[in-house]
C-alpha cells in the first residue's frame, strides 16, 4: 500500500510540478533584433508595445536565434544608484535685510567634490509659515562678478491648505557661489488681483500671507553627475479621455486597460484654477462597477493665480497594472475638463550576450509561460554605469507571429486542474482511510487487552 501511495505523490509532483519549456509557437508576437556588436553584452530597450503585450513581471518574452535556440537574458530597470547623487548644505557666507529684500551670499562648502558635478535644484529650509516669497537667483565662481540665471517664488499656505513648496529649480550649474534675493510679492495685495476662495469650512486667501523678512534654517542641494537625464522615462499619452461624474460628484477618468507600470502621472487641465486630490484606481477589469478595484495611491495637483508654480504630477509606486482609472474628489467646486493624461514608467532594458553570424528574434504575448530563470544575471549583475556602456540593439517592427499555435483556454485550462487536483486527493483520502481500516483490523484484540 505505501508503493502505491508514493506513486500516487509522484504523479501530483509531475502533474502540476513539471516546468514545460517555450517555444517559438507559444508567442503570438515577434520582431527582428538588429545589433551591431556581438560576443558582448548588449542592450535592447523595452518599449511600450512590447510592455503592454506582456505579462505584469513579463515572463512571456523570450529571445530565440536563427536556428530556434533559446537565447538567456536579463532586463532591469534603468535607474541609476542613489550614490550618483551627493546632497550638501551651503556656508552662507553673508546676510543682509534692506527695505524687504533678504540677501544671502552661499558658498560650496571647502572639502566638497564637485569635480564633474553640477546642481540643479536649491532647497531652502525654514519652519515659517503662510508666506509668498518672490526669488532671484545670481551664479558667480568668485563671489565678485554675479550674473542672474534663475528666478522663481517659494510659499506656504499650510494654514489653509496642504500647500506648500521651498525648491526652486536652476540651470545646472558647478559655480562655487549663489547669491539669493527673496522678497514679498507686492503685487499679491492689489485687491483686483488677490484670489478669495472658499469652500465649506475652508477659506483660502492670498491677503493672509505674512509680509516681511522670515528666518532661513539653512539651504541645501544634491550634486549629480554632469549627465543630468539620469532617469529617463517612458510615456503613453491620452487625448480628451473619457471621463464621467460619480454619484458622488467625482470626476472618474477612464484610461483603460492599457496594461503598463505608471510611476507618474500628468495632467492638463483646461480649467483656470484649481486644487484637487487625484486617486489612482487599478483593475483587473475596465468596468465601472467592477468590484475588483484597487486603491494605489492619491497625490494632489493645483493651480493658483497670481503663482507661477503649478504642480499637475503625482508620483505612484510604478508597479505594471492591467487597467486603469483615476478618481478626482471634487467636493463642492466645478468639474474638471480634462485635455490630456500623461503615464510615464523608468525605462526597462533587456540585456543578452549575441553571438556572431547569427540572428535574433524577439518573442513576446504568451500564456501560462512559467518565469525563466537564467544564469545571466550573474554573469551580467546590476551596475549602472557599466550597463549603460553596453552597445545598443534596436527591434525592427512589431509583427504577428506566423506559427503562433494557440492553447487552451487558460481560464478552462485552470479549471481543469483544479477539478483534476481536487480529484486526485480525494483518490488520495480514501486510499490513506483504506490503509488506515487494513491496518486496525490486523490488530489482535487480545493484544489490546494486555
Amino acid at each position: 500500500m505505501k508503493k502505491y501511495i508514493l506513486i500516487l505523490f509522484l504523479s501530483i509532483n509531475f502533474i502540476f510540478g513539471e516546468a514545460i519549456a517555450a517555444h517559438i509557437s507559444d508567442f503570438e508576437l515577434k520582431g527582428n533584433i538588429n545589433c551591431s556588436q556581438f560576443q558582448l553584452p548588449v542592450r535592447l530597450h523595452i518599449f511600450q508595445d512590447i510592455i503592454s503585450n506582456t505579462s505584469k513581471d513579463m515572463r512571456d518574452i523570450r529571445i530565440f536565434d536563427d536556428k530556434g535556440t533559446e537565447i538567456p537574458y536579463i532586463i532591469y530597470t534603468e535607474f541609476p544608484p542613489a550614490s550618483t547623487m551627493q546632497r550638501f548644505q551651503w556656508k552662507i557666507v553673508s546676510y543682509d535685510n534692506d527695505n524687504g529684500v533678504q540677501a544671502f551670499i552661499l558658498e560650496i562648502p571647502r572639502g566638497q567634490e564637485i569635480f564633474n558635478k553640477i546642481y540643479d535644484e536649491l532647497i531652502i529650509s525654514t519652519h515659517a509659515r503662510d508666506f509668498k516669497k518672490n526669488i532671484e537667483i545670481f551664479f558667480s565662481d568668485d563671489s565678485i562678478n554675479w550674473e542672474k540665471k534663475a528666478s522663481g517664488v517659494i510659499f506656504d499656505f499650510s494654514s489653509q491648505v496642504d500647500l506648500r513648496d521651498t525648491k526652486i529649480k536652476i540651470p545646472g550649474t558647478s559655480s562655487k557661489y549663489l547669491k539669493v534675493l527673496m522678497k514679498d510679492d507686492n503685487n499679491q495685495y492689489n485687491n483686483n488681483e488677490n484670489v478669495t476662495l472658499t469652500y465649506k469650512d475652508l477659506f483660502f486667501s492670498l491677503k493672509t500671507q505674512i509680509r516681511g523678512a522670515i528666518k532661513i534654517n539653512y539651504f541645501e542641494s544634491f550634486l549629480s553627475r554632469e549627465s543630468s537625464d539620469l532617469k529617463r522615462y517612458d510615456s503613453f499619452t491620452i487625448s480628451n479621455p473619457e471621463s464621467f461624474v460619480d454619484k458622488d460628484g467625482n470626476t472618474i477618468v477612464k484610461l483603460g486597460c492599457i496594461n503598463l507600470p505608471a510611476e507618474k502621472i500628468s495632467l492638463r487641465l483646461k480649467n483656470l484654477y484649481y486644487y484637487r486630490e487625484v486617486q489612482l484606481w487599478t483593475a483587473d477589469k475596465d468596468k465601472e462597477d467592477d468590484k475588483s478595484s484597487k486603491f494605489l495611491g492619491k497625490g494632489y495637483i493645483y493651480k493658483i493665480p497670481s503663482i507661477e508654480k503649478e504642480n499637475k504630477s503625482i508620483d505612484f509606486n510604478g508597479s505594471k497594472q492591467r487597467c486603469f482609472k483615476l478618481k478626482i474628489i471634487n467636493g463642492d467646486n466645478p468639474q474638471v475638463s480634462i485635455e490630456e493624461v500623461k503615464i510615464e514608467w523608468t525605462k526597462r532594458n533587456l540585456y543578452f550576450i549575441p553571438e556572431n553570424g547569427r540572428e535574433y528574434r524577439m518573442f513576446f504575448k504568451g500564456k501560462n509561460l512559467a518565469l525563466p530563470k537564467y544564469e545571466l544575471g550573474l554573469i551580467i549583475p546590476y551596475n549602472y554605469d557599466e550597463l549603460m556602456r553596453y552597445s545598443e540593439c534596436s527591434i525592427t517592427e512589431i509583427t504577428k507571429n506566423e506559427e503562433y499555435n494557440p492553447k487552451t483556454d487558460p481560464n478552462l485550462k485552470a479549471k481543469f486542474e483544479r477539478y483534476l487536483f481536487i480529484s486526485v486527493m480525494l483518490v488520495l483520502v480514501c486510499l490513506l482511510a483504506f490503509w488506515i481500516f487494513t491496518l486496525i483490523k490486523k490488530i489482535n484484540p487480545e493484544d489490546l487487552d494486555k
